[in-house]
């Protein structure tokens, strides 16, 4: 299997943006992948990046940063949803994998496009509630809850756009794929 990287740009209102891509379509669905403040694919997800697309097709967004003083969270999801919109088919459904800042993103997007999230993953959003963990810890946690992120794209389904952020490797039960069409 092919697992490099390809560096694509989509049209975004007066800018050219840039993702990244690897691995196909497959049975399960699309990972879209969102970076943190001050960063973007290769900072954040440079060792993650390839082997996630071992199984099926995954994008990540190198975010552009509007130079103007009121930013919101929507500056940076619309982005996002502009780079789905691009990029996925209408009638494929994405996992959404936001770290840090990109964690906030990823829940507006979801909200956002509902139907089309299979699953939402966040790791180090600084909030936690309901179903999901605070998991804002030093470099080895760090290490550890990408582990789990790969465990849980892999195994752990989400219906309902329910959030999950991984705090362990536990009992992770075996995941049903997606059809594809």
């Amino acid at each position: 299997m092919d697992l490099d990287v390809i560096t694509r740009q989509f049209p975004y209102a007066d800018l050219q943006l840039n993702y990244h891509e690897v691995g196909q379509r497959s049975a399960f669905p699309s990972i879209i992948l969102i970076h943190g403040t001050g960063g973007n694919t290769d900072k954040h997800f440079s060792y993650i990046f390839p082997m996630l697309g071992m199984h099926q097709r995954v994008l990540s967004i190198d975010l552009h940063t509007p130079d103007k003083a009121d930013l919101a969270i929507s500056d940076f999801s619309q982005q996002v949803e502009a780079l789905i919109q691009h990029a996925v088919a209408e009638d494929e459904t994405i996992t959404v994998v936001g770290y840090s800042l990109g964690a906030v993103i990823a829940a507006q997007v979801a909200a956002s496009l509902k139907q089309r999230v299979a699953r939402l993953i966040r790791s180090n959003c600084g909030q936690a509630s309901g179903n999901s963990y605070l998991m804002n810890n030093p470099l080895p946690c760090r290490i550890l809850s990408i582990i789990a992120c790969i465990a849980m794209i892999i195994y752990v389904p989400v219906a309902n756009n329910r959030c999950l952020i991984w705090h362990a490797l536990l009992n992770l039960p075996k995941m049903q794929p997606n059809n594809v069409n």
